[in-house]
């Protein structure tokens, strides 16, 4: 969840990572997620792509980000997953 900022929900991602595997816990960490998938995309329009297929990019490196996110090394679930979709976007 986001509040009315639009930032995410630190407590609650912490609630779902320990959820994980479970595929609601994906689904639901994604989801809050989905802001940053979109501002990072956003930030490679103009070059020749369409948003759709940036947002598409970036949603599939985000979910790969929450799958070998381990919550044990202490960082956040947005910092680990930003350098992979930026990668994934050039």
């Amino acid at each position: 969840m986001t509040d009315r900022a639009g930032t995410i929900d630190q407590k609650r991602m912490g609630e779902l990572l320990a959820l994980m595997p479970d595929q609601v816990a994906r689904n639901e960490l994604f989801d809050l997620a989905r802001p940053l998938v979109r501002a990072l995309a956003a930030r490679f329009r103009g070059r020749g792509e369409p948003i759709e297929d940036l947002v598409q990019i970036a949603s599939v490196a985000m979910l790969r980000a929450i799958d070998n996110f381990d919550i044990a090394k202490g960082d956040s679930l947005l910092s680990y997953a930003t350098p992979i979709i930026i990668g994934d976007l050039r």
